[in-house]
């Protein structure tokens, strides 16, 4: 008697280019959004009448932010104006690269709609307050300390975004990840 062998079974790929194809898809697809995101932004904003109410609206909100800390200041368009100084915001000042940043990453992970939204409501506004406060910071140094505010528009803001974006989406992706575990 012969014992039949059962049927071959495909070899299923292992190591470390199986691995990796999720994440080439992951940076594809972040890498597709970003752009598209940007696109967006230089194209459908710049000079708009949507992008100057945005910067308006951050005006606003640093005003009152700059208000509710002692510092007398009004919005006046896109400008913080006081009798101590002047700060226009502008396009780049705006908060919309680190929001694009997040959305592109957002939306390139694998993960329930649901959990998209809520994660992309609750960054943008994290994202925008902390633009506020961004805003609010410049002018404060503009107008007290003048020396300090190359380095805080150039080097330490766009740093602190950045890090607080990515910190968001890591901290979201772990979260989603665990919960798939």
């Amino acid at each position: 008697m012969t014992k039949k062998s059962a049927p071959a079974r495909p070899l299923r790929k292992t190591g470390p280019t199986a691995r990796s194809r999720p994440t080439a898809r992951f940076l594809l697809r972040f890498c597709i959004l970003f752009a598209v995101c940007e696109l967006v932004f230089a194209v459908g904003l710049v000079g708009s009448s949507t992008l100057e109410a945005v910067l308006s609206i951050q005006a606003r909100g640093a005003a009152a932010l700059l208000s509710w800390s002692g510092v007398e200041v009004a919005s006046v368009g896109t400008q913080l104006v006081s009798t101590l100084g002047r700060l226009e915001v502008r396009h780049g000042c705006d908060g919309l690269q680190p929001i694009a940043l997040y959305a592109a990453a957002l939306l390139a992970f694998p993960s329930g709609m649901s959990s998209r939204a809520v994660a992309l409501g609750a960054g943008l506004a994290v994202l925008i307050l902390l633009n506020v406060v961004r805003v609010s910071t410049l002018y404060a140094a503009i107008t007290f300390r003048p020396t300090w505010f190359e380095t805080l528009h150039v080097a330490v803001w766009p740093f602190a975004l950045l890090l607080a974006t990515l910190s968001m989406w890591a901290l979201w992706a772990r979260r989603v990840v665990r919960s798939v575990e």
